[in-house]
Order: C-alpha cells, then structure tokens, then sequence
C-alpha cells in the first residue's frame, strides 16, 4: 500500500537517520560528506522524488539542523514519507564547470541491469562516457552488481556524485524488493557504503521525469492539440506489465513533480460485449479479480489471441482455430504488421489491446483533465506505430465514442502522444541523477 502511518513511517525515518550519520560521517563523497539529517529525521513523500529536506546553514552554525520541506507545506501521510533522494524536481542555480562531474544511471529489470556513466553539467546529462549490461541471473545481489560496475567505469571518469536507477518494482524507503528476482535493493546501504547519493525509482517514476526533457523526434502526436504548460500530465504504457504515473506542477519548485501508481493492478473494466468475453475467459485463467495488467501487457497480448482462438470455428471459417495454435506476443505482433498479408487474429488481438489501451489512457486523463498530455509509453506500442496511422484503435479508445459520448468532446481536446523513444526512462533517470549533482554544488 501507499499509505503510510504516522507509526510506520517514524521508525523507517529513524533508522535512516541513523544510517545517513553514519554515512555523512565516514564517506565523504568527492571532498563532501553526504548530508545528515536533522534530530527530527523528518522526511519528505518519498515514492516519487518529491518534497525532500535541504539545510539551513545559519541553524547549522548554531548546532541545530532544521529541515526545509521544498515543494510542500507539510508531511503527507498519505504519500511515502522516508526518501533520502534530495528534491530533484527543484531548479539548480548555476554551478562552477570547471570540474567534470559523473553520474550513475541504471535500467534494472528482472532479466538484466544496465548501468552507464554520463558526464553531467548543470542540471543535464551531456554524453555518456560507459555503458555495461549485466545478467542478473549471474549475480547474487544487486550490491555485487553496482561495485562491479564501479570497478568497470573506473578508467572512463571520476567516481559518480550520484546515481539514479530505474526499478521495475515498488520502491518503500527508497528501497526495491524487486518482484520477479531475489533483489533487495538498498538505497541507502549503497549511499553509505560507496559515499554518494543513491536514488531508486520506480520504471514508469523515471518515464515520468523523462517526459519534458524528451525531443519532438521522441514522440507521434495522434491528436492536433498542444500540451498546455504546467497542466497535468498522464503517463501509462504496456510492457511486461503495465505502468503509470502523473506529473502535477509544482509551483514553488517550477517543475513537475511525478506521483507513480500501481494502475495494472486495479479491476479492469471491460467495455462491449467482446471485452465483457474476454474479462470472463480471463477470469477462467487466474480466480479472483480480473487485474488491468492482466490483459494490458505482452502476456496480455497472447491471451487476447488465445481467446480469439477459443471462438466456434464456425465463426471463423478458413481459419486454424483452437489452442494448440496459440503464438508469443513476438509472434503476434509481427503478423498484425503484415496488415491484411497476416494473420487476421493477430490484427484482431492487436487492436482490441490498443483500444483497451487507449480507454484506460482516457479515464486515467479524464480524472485530472491532462491538459499536459496523454502519454503512452511502453516496450509494446512503439513497435506497433505503423497501425496508429491516424490514430487507428487506440485513439478510438481513448475517444471512446461509443461507449462514453458524453465524454467524447472532452477527451478530444487533449494531447493524445506515443513515446517512440524506448529510452525515455534512462532519460528520466538520467535528468535526476543530474539535478542531483547540482543541487549537491548548491548546499556545499
């Protein structure tokens, strides 16, 4: 749960107060300590880099440390509250550039963890210096992992000011416990052992601080309409699950601040009589609640193909019907991108997960009117932009013309966008390791 108490989240502050002590006290990180905590060990919301502490140094010279909430005017009980990731989101002021400064960026998921080291100037990343992709079936912790690729990135530059990894998980206290591996991933172990901050986010977090630093060549616009500035932003995309996020202004800090979520596992709604088919003989697959992810990602994709498959061949006449006929979600998408030259199942599955898509799109865009823009991301929609040519299925969806017209009109006034560049989370991780560094050389 996202929800944490006033209970659970003193004992996790606490503890990492005493951690980050001990850190700021035995490794400096390149001539500065990291930052210790005041007596309160107050934090900020910490499943997003959101409202985090900075220090006043009048109160420090008077031996009481007192922490500034940026971004918020008090502690959110209803958000994770024990980040140690700095406010990243803030605008830097200007820092001197006379010294070359690193940061660690990472894509870990359950299969590989790729890290790369960037040169970072100001607040943005400039080129990437080493790049080394690890199987994660090869080592036993993750902590193996990142002083290996410390000992690897040696001779290519300076040891990191900070790192941000991307996690394909829930990330608590700046910690992962990853879903699919037997990975405890410790922010904050890592910071003090290696004596720099260490951010962990969750894969569509970093989407998220993507997003406004992606290019024009980045995206394919399915609607006329612009984003409007500082208006809301929602993100979601399938992959081997499915991800979301919003990003909401934030004034004080003049940048947008990224709110994960757990979308793929809400119930999914189906809309027509095919859906509702499909809900039913979905349900015959894992008892309980039909989940969003559970028919909204790759193996999502190769049940709505074997679901077709079940239909009476007599519906289907000329066509190999049956399960034994069932394909890869690979497979599946390579045939509909055949057009009519394919397979007519494949094209048929392919755009009722587009469409399905694009109706979640909308109601995750009609709970906060994203005026920002609809984003849909994802390891499966960019290989599929030959179907949208106009919009094809999922801007049908998310219109969703038929099922909710009233809402039609609505929906159609906001930006509709597909992020082609599969990278965008690397681009995210990499925009925050870098604002880290930068709001580093302004506390020092």
């Amino acid at each position: 749960s996202d929800r944490v108490t006033h209970s659970s989240a003193g004992g996790c502050r606490n503890m990492q107060t005493q951690q980050l002590q001990r850190a700021r006290s035995q490794h400096p990180a390149n001539g500065r300590s990291v930052p210790a905590l005041g007596a309160s060990g107050t934090l900020g919301a910490s499943g997003t880099l959101g409202a985090q502490l900075r220090y006043s140094k009048a109160a420090q010279a008077h031996q009481h440390v007192v922490p500034r909430i940026l971004g918020t005017s008090h502690l959110h009980t209803w958000s994770r509250p024990c980040s140690v990731v700095q406010d990243a989101a803030k605008p830097a002021q200007e820092t001197s550039a006379s010294v070359t400064q690193t940061v660690m960026v990472g894509d870990i998921g359950g299969t590989n963890a790729r890290l790369s080291l960037w040169i970072a100037e100001g607040d943005h990343t400039t080129a990437e210096l080493f790049a080394k992709t690890y199987p994660t079936a090869s080592h036993a912790t993750f902590a193996e992992v990142f002083e290996m690729f410390l000992s690897d990135c040696a001779s290519s530059g300076p040891q990191p000011r900070a790192a941000a990894l991307a996690i394909a998980g829930a990330v608590e206290c700046n910690r992962c416990s990853m879903t699919n591996l037997d990975w405890l991933i410790d922010g904050p172990a890592l910071q003090k052992q290696h004596g720099f901050r260490v951010a962990l986010l969750n894969d569509f977090e970093a989407v998220g601080y993507g997003i406004p630093v992606l290019l024009p060549e980045d995206v394919l616009e399915l609607t006329p309409h612009k984003p409007v500035p500082q208006a809301p932003k929602v993100v979601m995309g399938p992959g081997t699950g499915l991800g979301a996020a919003q990003l909401m202004w934030d004034e004080k800090r003049q940048d947008y601040k990224v709110w994960p979520g757990e979308m793929g596992h809400v119930p999914f709604a189906p809309r027509g009589w095919k859906q509702t088919a499909l809900a039913i003989f979905a349900a015959t697959k894992t008892p309980g609640i039909v989940e969003v992810e559970q028919v909204m990602c790759g193996s999502g994709l190769e049940l709505i193909y074997e679901f077709l498959l079940s239909d009476e061949p007599c519906n289907r006449q000329g066509l190999q019907m049956g399960a034994h006929h069932k394909k890869g979600a690979a497979d599946i998408t390579a045939a509909a991108l055949k057009g009519t030259d394919g397979d007519p199942l494949a094209n048929e599955a392919v755009d009722m997960l587009m469409g399905m898509v694009g109706a979640e799109a909308g109601s995750m865009a009609l709970r906060c009117l994203a005026h920002g823009g609809v984003y849909v991301a994802g390891g499966i929609t960019p290989r599929l932009l030959s179907r949208l040519t106009g919009g094809g299925a999922l801007l049908e969806g998310f219109l969703g013309k038929t099922n909710r017209p009233k809402f039609a009109d609505i929906l159609a006034t906001l930006p509709l966008i597909v992020i082609t560049n599969e990278k965008v989370g690397q681009i995210g991780a990499r925009a925050v390791a870098s604002k880290l560094v930068a709001l580093d050389e302004n506390d020092a």
